[in-house]
């Protein structure tokens, strides 16, 4: 995500741009802290990799925090109660329904997580 001088958010694909690539499902390319646990197990990516990210962007403008990553990581992706609790330490007044929309839409588990 870019901001512009005018303050205006845009969103970009640099890895797309700096391989000068015509797709973006580029295994193990990306931001770890905003790749999805499929991505980086190298698995096939679909559509559920971007939620995933989609939720950690959320999180990331809702608590003004980075997710915070074991040394376990990438083995052992964070789980939803673990986020759950750090949300609740940054910005306790957060809606539960809008940290329950974040949390299914980071949770580790494809199947979990908003199909479209």
């Amino acid at each position: 995500m870019l901001l512009t001088e005018d303050g205006d958010i845009k969103i970009s694909d640099m890895a797309a741009v700096l391989l000068n690539l015509e797709q973006t499902q580029v295994s193990n390319i990306g931001s770890p802290s905003y790749m999805s646990p499929e991505q980086v197990r190298s698995e096939v990516l679909t559509h559920q990799t971007d939620i995933y990210s989609l939720g950690v962007v959320m999180y990331r403008l809702l608590t003004g925090a980075r997710l915070t990553r074991r040394r376990t990581w990438p083995a052992v992706p964070p789980d939803t109660e673990r986020i759950s609790a750090d949300a609740a330490l940054h910005r306790p007044d957060i809606p539960q329904e809008l940290e329950r929309l974040v949390l299914r839409a980071m949770h580790k588990d494809q199947e979990q997580r908003y199909q479209n």
